[in-house]
């Protein structure tokens, strides 16, 4: 396999998203790396990396929900929405029911509009917000939709709770915190953020900076192995060829509605790559580099 597959990287506290691409670009040596799904820096837990030819496969990942935990300290709002920023707003932190916290969260759970905060990736005339608001400028966002599939008490102390989400892509879990503590009457921020799942990848599986380093590529897995959430065809071996070739495949069997994604194998059960069925079969989308060595070994 060499180094085409795919690490679920638990990434630590205090590293961009970019900086565990480099780590694994150094202690691979490779440069074809890619991630789905970014963190922000303090933020930890899973973090899906892709290396080689997996590279590929990074769009049918970037749309999956995510589960986080995170600690809601009240009494400060910092500009950052977590605990690295300046303080902007201080509130009394006053005693809190757990039946009154579970109607704010059971409020927020469902479909909505969230504006991204100023310190995120999101792009604004060429720029990251985040280097603007670093900039000392403020400018103003359109609101996207998201949906909070689940929000969860798991403990409460004195002056934070630790809460459980589920939820769509592109949820900003600071905002979210913020409209929590609001909700509650206080100022709020995330003082610690943990990514338990991203889609099928998950952080009893992930593993370590140090693990990768000891490991290496031995700890790659191929991508088709976290796509069960893609049907999967088995082509004849008749077949294979034309897929290989970038050829449309006509089959005998019952088609699947037009447009949709599959994952194509041959009939001993090896990736070839990714197909799309139309009206006149099933178009290759993307084909693996020795899709055509299966077709010749017959």
């Amino acid at each position: 396999m060499g180094c085409d597959g795919v690490l679920n990287v638990l990434k630590p506290p205090g590293m961009t998203s970019h900086d565990v691409i480099s780590f694994v670009r150094r202690t691979l040596g490779i440069r074809r790396v890619g991630h789905a799904g970014t963190l922000d820096p303090d933020a930890a837990g899973v973090l899906p990396v892709f290396c080689g030819l997996a590279t590929r496969f990074i769009e049918y990942f970037d749309g999956h929900d995510k589960t986080y935990r995170f600690w809601l300290s009240f009494g400060e709002q910092t500009d950052t929405g977590d605990d690295s920023g300046r303080v902007i707003a201080t509130s009394d932190v006053r005693s809190l029911g757990g039946s009154e916290i579970e109607q704010v969260l059971a409020a927020l759970t469902g479909p909505q509009e969230q504006i991204p905060p100023m310190y995120s990736a999101v792009h604004h005339q060429g720029k990251r917000l985040y280097e603007l608001a670093r900039a000392g400028q403020v400018v103003e966002r359109a609101p996207r939709s998201i949906v909070i599939r689940r929000l969860q008490l798991v403990k409460q102390e004195q002056d934070r709770i630790l809460v459980e989400a589920d939820c769509s892509k592109g949820t900003y879990i600071r905002t979210l915190a913020e409209a929590i503590a609001q909700r509650l009457g206080m100022a709020g921020t995330v003082t610690f953020l943990l990514r338990t799942e991203a889609g099928p990848f998950g952080l009893n599986e992930a593993s370590t900076l140090e693990e990768i380093k000891a490991q290496g590529a031995a700890l790659l897995k191929p991508a088709d192995q976290y796509m069960a959430f893609i049907e999967a065809v088995r082509l004849p071996a008749a077949a294979v060829v034309d897929f290989a070739i970038g050829r449309t495949v006509v089959l005998p069997q019952e088609q699947l509605s037009s447009g949709t994604v599959v994952r194509v194998y041959d009939e001993y059960a090896h990736f070839l790559g990714m197909g799309r069925w139309q009206a006149n079969g099933l178009r290759p989308v993307k084909v693996l580099p020795d899709a055509g060595t299966h077709a010749v070994h017959r």
